[in-house]
Order: C-alpha cells, then structure tokens, then sequence
C-alpha cells in the first residue's frame, strides 16, 4: 500500500484535512528561504494538533546540525528530511531521529550517485552515528535555484533504469491528482510526496478538494493492487 505525505503545511485548518483524510506523514519545512516556512512557534503549534498517530517530518536544508538538534527537541520531529545538499556524515551527526534523504535528480544516474555516496561513506561511521538510520531516499527534481516544492517533475524514466533502487523509495517532484496514479502505476513507490500539488491560492495555502481527489488517486491504485492480490 502506498504511503502519503502531504508537506509543506502551514495552516491548522489544512493540517486537520490532511489528518482526516488519513495521510501517512505530515511534513513541516524549517528552511527560512521557502514560502512555506515555519517559525518555531507556528510549527510548534501545528505539531501540538497532530494527532500522535501521523508521523511528523520536519524538513531541512542545510542547517546546522545544533540547530536540527535543537528544532528537534523543541517539536518532537518523529523523522526529518534532509533536503539540501548534506553529506552523509552530515545526515548522520545532525539527526538524532530516523531520516530521509532528498535527492535532485539532475540526470539517471542522481539517484544510484547518491545511494552509492551515502553507502560508502555511512559504513565509515564513528559509533555515535549509529543511534539513527536513513529510513528512506526521496527524489524530486532539481529546481537549481530552489529546493524541492516548485511543482516541477523530472523523468520517471530515469528511476526504472535505476541500478540500486532503494525499498522505500518516496516519490516527488510535480505530483498532483491528475498523474499520481499513473506515477505509482508506472514507478512502484513506497510512497509519494506532494506539495505544490495540492496547493490553493498561494504557497501557504492547500485546496481541500485537490488534497481530496489526491488521496483518492493513491487509495484507488492501493485498492486495485488489493484486490489482484487477492484474486
């Protein structure tokens, strides 16, 4: 069953939609320069009206990793993302909780370069590093002048000639209502990752019917994929 992440979140009255329509991972961005950036305080009383039962995924771009270890004990982050440009070691030392690790797919071989980066130099860990894990790879496309969010997908093509494809492997990048299907038709995720998709007026703002006929698309792949199991 594919899971879902809706980020990006910035209102409560958008927090509880998402939560009522049973999303699996609820993610809040602590990077100053996106428009849909948390101060502490605004992002602390998000966290306090999720329900403990949906994962809280606190994003990060390139931060100090006194300052994730900080945010972190402030809100109670059930995992962080890591969205910027952190070395491996850097992931490691900086979460004090299970992670994902972000990757710009710039071209078909982005994701094996960074699976292979990140198993190389992870193995050559000091034994700190070991209280925590990189849980998941989420890809998205490369926006250059931006990290992840813009609405923009890359070339699906370029994950099925992937060489070591993770086991959860979350996909984002210009996912909406109108192709998440074909996207976990074709790709086969642990998950999918969405933003802009399902944005209203501005940045700050989700549509309820978009996050609505998102959640539909995936739970009708996952209900298809049931019920051929099944017969």
């Amino acid at each position: 069953m594919v899971k879902i992440k809706f980020c990006g979140l910035v209102r409560k009255d958008d927090l509880m939609i998402a939560c009522g329509l049973g999303v699996d991972f609820v993610g809040l961005v602590l990077y100053a320069k996106s428009p849909r950036a948390l101060q502490l305080s605004d992002a602390w009383e998000l966290r306090r009206a999720l329900p403990s039962s949906v994962p809280c995924v606190g994003l990060f771009v390139n931060a100090h990793p006194e300052h994730v270890h900080a945010v972190h004990r402030r809100l109670g982050l059930d995992l962080i993302q890591f969205h910027g440009d952190e070395s491996p070691q850097r992931c490691l030392l900086s979460s004090p909780v299970p992670f994902w690790r972000a990757v710009r797919m710039q071209h078909a071989k982005s994701l094996d370069q960074a699976i292979r980066d990140f198993d190389l130099q992870a193995n050559n860990r000091v034994e700190v590093y070991k209280k925590v894990s990189c849980e998941a790879f989420l890809v998205d496309a490369d926006a250059k002048s931006a990290y992840g969010g813009t609405g923009h997908a890359f070339d699906w093509s370029w994950l099925e000639s992937s060489k070591y494809r993770p086991e959860r492997l979350v996909l984002g990048g210009g996912l909406g209502p109108d192709n998440v299907k074909q996207a976990i038709q074709q790709l086969k995720p642990w998950a999918v990752d969405v933003s802009s998709g399902i944005q209203g007026a501005s940045p700050r703002v989700k549509d309820a019917g978009k996050m609505e006929a998102f959640v539909d698309a995936v739970r009708s792949v996952n209900c298809d994929n049931f019920y051929q199991k099944a017969h």
